[in-house]
């Protein structure tokens, strides 16, 4: 749930789990972060970007319903690990449109000067906003059969080989002649037999 209680801010930098006031989360905002408590590497890095991507061109297309959506996965996500300074900043300037007066409480609780509407929007590398991985179904005539992980950059034959040694896809093709098989970028693998 995407906190957006006034007075989550300051049970935010308490470190209060709960706030009193909307019975949100309020530790989801920005994970306890305190100034120098963040750690040491960057590790929602990739998420920070992703978010930034998809909320501006939800901005600009106007869906602001999947925009906001987008905001409460980047919060949940943060909520289960370490939180660093970068990601309260991005959440605060990322939040500004749709709860201004929040943001810019968070802004400044955050040590920023000025308003947070008045900053520029935050940027994202493409290359952090594309995952390094993919996740794709693997049907057999047409039917679900299994689930698998490869590289954005992998080849087909290693896909398709990936997948066929599933063992659930192995069962139903193992008396079956492979007639076709196709491949969705980044989506499904689907392996058609006689």
């Amino acid at each position: 749930m995407l906190v957006l209680c006034r007075q989550c801010v300051q049970y935010v930098l308490e470190g209060t789990v709960t706030c009193p006031h909307c019975g949100g989360d309020a530790r989801q905002m920005s994970a306890r972060y305190r100034d120098g408590d963040g750690p040491a590497s960057d590790p929602h890095l990739r998420l920070r970007h992703k978010t930034i991507k998809k909320v501006t061109a939800d901005l600009e297309a106007m869906k602001f319903n999947t925009a906001i959506a987008a905001l409460m996965e980047y919060v949940n996500d943060l909520s289960k690990g370490g939180v660093t300074r970068d990601d309260a900043i991005t959440l605060a300037q990322l939040t500004a449109p749709f709860a201004p007066h929040v943001a810019d409480e968070a802004w400044e609780m955050l040590g920023q000067q000025g308003f947070v509407i008045e900053t520029a929007w935050p940027q994202y590398a493409d290359a952090f906003a594309i995952e390094s991985e993919a996740t794709l179904a693997v049907q057999v005539n047409g039917k679900p059969r299994g689930i698998t992980h490869a590289a954005r950059n992998a080849a087909e034959a290693a896909i398709r080989a990936q997948a066929l040694a599933l063992p659930p896809v192995a069962k139903h093709v193992e008396t079956r002649t492979i007639k076709s098989g196709f491949i969705v970028p980044y989506k499904v693998v689907n392996i058609v037999t006689e």
